[in-house]
């Protein structure tokens, strides 16, 4: 018999819960375990992460300053807030730079099927329409501090859509 008074893994039965700081109990805000059509990378994509970058990087890499600067400046900011050390990060690696690609394949399709000249408002505009979605990636072990303290990122890879800033 344990100290616990049981023979059993008294830790494979723990549930824990998000308490404030005046010990009430949070709502729990991690995984949705009712989904289960999530993968975690496309099978479909077959080029190394090596071979995608021949052309380029299509995926922003975002710091603190320009992670603020793009949701301010875009309608919507993809991010994956990712790990180097991490394999699932790695493993999500070729297909997050692929759908980078097709993003920035698709805005220069839009870009081309709208040569008319633009006033300097109306380009603006027509920018932001150009790139429909940004998608970025922020080092978690080079920003610390913004993955742990500003966004609470909890795992990885985490993905993060954010709407309008």
């Amino acid at each position: 018999v344990s100290v616990l008074g049981t023979d059993q893994n008294v830790t494979a039965h723990v549930t824990k819960w998000n308490v404030n700081a005046d010990g009430i109990r949070q709502g729990y805000k991690g995984r949705n375990r009712n989904q289960q059509d999530i993968d975690l990378f496309d099978v479909t994509v077959t080029e190394t992460l090596e071979e995608l970058h021949e052309n380029g990087e299509d995926a922003v890499s975002l710091d603190p300053e320009t992670l603020e600067y793009y949701k301010q400046e875009h309608d919507y900011v993809f991010v994956d807030f990712y790990a180097s050390w991490c394999s699932h990060c790695r493993a999500l690696a070729p297909t997050w730079e692929t759908l980078a690609e097709v993003m920035v394949d698709a805005g220069v399709e839009h870009q081309k099927q709208h040569p008319e000249d633009y006033t300097e408002e109306d380009y603006e505009a027509a920018e932001k329409v150009q790139m429909p979605v940004i998608i970025a990636k922020v080092d978690c072990v080079d920003h610390q501090e913004l993955c742990n303290q500003q966004e609470r990122i909890a795992a990885y890879p985490t993905l993060r859509l954010f709407v309008d800033g």
